[in-house]
């Protein structure tokens, strides 16, 4: 499976999980406030999109561990008898040889199958693409290709809708009534809504509708001049609370969520959920201004059985309401039982902070990168990988343990660092390049960085006086002469073949070469 396709499905595994969290988050919170729960649905579909955009990005990144964490590695080792190691020769290095680690004991039950499940997953994300001359398709692919394609004309659908709702405005006439301009420049005050509003009349419309979030816009149907002053007081003031929430624009944003995952079944609820809330809280600041929420609940009431049913193009449906609509917002106040908008501002804060931190912990969740040797399932690709390696690298023979077996039984003092482990880590490239490239470390020594297995020192128990002198380490040509470490006996291992000789002629000019137990060291 190609990169691109399975970065696709671990987003929808991400999205998914996150949408399924604030869920539940919602329910839990939506019984405490009802703007708490318009404030999950709008920041978790931005959240949404957010994950979207950081799922093809390298930042931020959480390691996981899966199952071939607990596979056998090989490590290496060399084996001395324990007896020898006290008269085993002091070395500078040596080469490493393969042994594998004893075989583990086999799982059972539940638990071999979440490690196969948990294999199978990580093959599937992270097994590399072959060459698209030879490539087959899998279903994975052909799946995520034809969810693009869905999520390509959703967005043709979004622009068109928006297009449509534009020349709709557009299309509308200016209302002259002084009495209704009046009304609505009141009910601005007394929402405290600083934006200025404008009135038009639309024939396609059978309900009243705002659009536009720079320069707002209210759009009544042609029989507004049969509606009774307080039935045209409730309205505008239920339209003005739209604008002051800015909700045409966050409705915006939830449909750009929605379209990048249509098929989630939870985002749809969330989308839903959201519009619901919207009205919610129109209809709550408009009752307040009608004279309470039976009152109010009355006026929708008689609005809905006058009005016609009148068509909406299709592309601007997904924005302006229907006769149904109203006839359902009745039905949210008949059954609402509390109808209280305020959040204070340090709930709104922890709120949507506690979304974000939620977002931004699973989107840092990558999906697990697989090792080099599964190229080898496609010929093609193990060759293409072997060429682009280094020569020097191609034998590397790496341990996720300290090697212990040179140690004599008899030392005091141990010291040990791991380089290839540690700079085998993406992050570290450009400090590995600075100490070969800058420092000379690989000049000096021979081989880079990232290539030192393992570099050990320890002190024996000295069974003579001390000289009072220090030993100094030979140094290359232009570099200071350094005083010996702590430690008396140094060894460094490579995880290759090395051609130590060069090592040796760096620090220890006068070392003898001899041999012990088959190998060749530098005493």
């Amino acid at each position: 499976m190609t990169a691109f396709a399975a970065t696709c499905l671990w987003c929808a595994l991400q999205v998914s999980i996150f949408v399924a969290v604030v869920s539940l988050l919602y329910l839990v919170l939506r019984r405490w406030s009802l703007a708490a729960g318009g404030l999950i649905a709008a920041v978790s579909l931005a959240v949404v999109i957010l994950i979207s955009g950081l799922a093809f990005s390298p930042w931020p990144r959480w390691e996981l561990a899966t199952a071939e964490a607990n596979l056998p590695k090989p490590q290496t080792s060399l084996p001395i008898p324990e007896t020898e190691q006290a008269t085993a020769p002091e070395t500078v290095a040596a080469a490493p040889t393969l042994t594998p680690n004893p075989p583990e004991t086999p799982q059972a039950g539940i638990a071999a199958w979440l490690t196969g499940f948990g294999d199978a997953l990580t093959h599937e994300l992270t097994v590399p693409a072959a060459d698209p001359t030879t490539h087959a398709w899998t279903w994975t692919e052909i799946a995520v290709v034809v969810c693009l394609a869905l999520s390509a004309l959703g967005c043709v659908r979004l622009l068109a809708g928006l297009w449509a709702v534009r020349a709709l405005r557009n299309s509308g006439r200016p209302i002259e009534d002084d009495e209704l301009r009046e009304s609505a420049d009141l009910l601005r005050a007394e929402l405290a809504c600083p934006r200025r509003v404008e009135l038009l009349e639309a024939d396609q419309l059978a309900a009243p509708a705002t659009v536009g979030w720079r320069r707002p816009v209210i759009l009544l149907p042609a029989a507004w001049r049969s509606w009774t002053p307080p039935e045209r007081r409730a309205v505008l003031a239920h339209e003005i609370a739209h604008i002051r929430r800015g909700d045409f624009l966050t409705y915006v944003i939830a449909q750009i969520g929605l379209v990048l995952h249509y098929y989630n079944p939870l985002v749809h609820w969330l989308a839903g959920r959201l519009r619901l809330e919207q009205e919610l809280a129109a209809d709550a600041s408009a009752a307040a201004l009608a004279g309470g929420r039976l009152e109010y609940l009355q006026m929708l009431a008689a609005m809905a059985l006058r009005q016609a049913d009148q068509p909406v193009s299709w592309p601007a449906r997904t924005f302006l309401p229907s006769r149904g609509h109203l006839i359902r917002r009745v039905e949210m106040l008949k059954h609402s039982k509390r109808l209280s908008t305020r959040l204070p501002g340090a709930a709104r804060v922890v709120v949507v902070g506690l979304l974000a931190a939620v977002g931004i912990g699973i989107v840092g969740l990558r999906q697990p990168q697989g090792p080099l040797a599964k190229a080898a399932d496609n010929p093609r690709v193990a060759q293409q990988e072997s060429a682009k390696r280094p020569t020097a690298t191609k034998q590397r023979i790496t341990s996720d343990k300290f090697e212990m077996s040179y140690i004599p039984v008899d030392a005091v003092q141990i010291i040990g660092v791991r380089p290839a482990a540690l700079f085998e880590h993406q992050g570290f490239a450009a400090l590995a390049k600075m100490i070969n490239e800058d420092l000379g470390l690989e000049r000096m020594v021979g081989m880079p960085v990232e290539e030192i297995e393992q570099i050990t020192g320890f002190r024996m128990v000295s069974k003579r006086k001390p000289s009072g002198k220090r030993l100094n380490v030979l140094a290359p040509e232009g570099m200071r002469p350094q005083p010996q470490m702590l430690f008396g006996t140094t060894m460094i291992r490579a995880v290759r073949p090395t051609d130590f000789p060069i090592l040796t002629a760096s620090f220890a000019a006068s070392a003898m070469q001899s041999e012990y137990a088959g190998e060749i060291y530098y005493k």
